[in-house]
């Protein structure tokens, strides 16, 4: 926010603690730069849905998600993350999204890395006598600067659908 002249935020920071605690840094918001925001709110980390809700996506350049984060969630069907168009890099731990039907990474232009944990989207227990689901699917499309894609041990196991294309620097795939 190098051009920021002015910022009229009136009961902005009436409840400090919300900030402070989902930020990855902690943050005295009385000394706090109003430029160097950006800094604090670039990189998420999440850890249940409550630190999911508080992301605000046009400024995340960096996004974990933690060992199980999410996993019963059963009105997450849908992730999708075009909304995103600042993030980099992309870190989904173990055992998250157990209830997520369709993954969409499309049209991420800034998108450099994506790691999927083990176990993650993928139903909970999986009994392989069940087979794929066909309403699960994995999109990661039109991600020009993607050069690294790392799917750990039975991440997406029952998705019926993968589809990779347009990702013309994508160095690594690693499953």
């Amino acid at each position: 926010m190098p051009n920021l002249r002015k910022v009229y935020l009136p009961r902005a920071f009436k409840d400090t603690c919300d900030i402070t605690k989902r930020s990855t840094h902690a943050v005295i918001l009385s000394q706090l730069d109003i430029g160097a925001l950006q800094r604090y709110l670039s990189s998420w980390s999440c850890c249940d849905r409550l630190d999911w809700k508080g992301v605000i996506p046009s400024l995340v350049e960096v996004l974990v998600f933690e060992e199980s984060c999410c996993k019963e969630e059963d009105d997450m069907k849908v992730l999708d993350f075009s909304r995103f168009v600042k993030l980099r890099e992309l870190k989904v731990g173990d055992y998250c999204f157990y209830k997520v039907e369709e993954l969409k990474l499309i049209g991420l232009k800034a998108l450099e890395s994506v790691e999927i944990g083990q176990n993650s989207f993928a139903k909970h227990p999986y009994n392989t006598a069940d087979g794929r689901d066909e309403k699960r699917h994995f999109y990661l499309k039109k991600c020009p600067r993607l050069k690294s894609l790392k799917i750990g041990y039975q991440a997406f196991m029952d998705y019926s659908v993968c589809e990779i294309e347009n990702v013309d620097a994508l160095e690594v795939i690693e499953m």
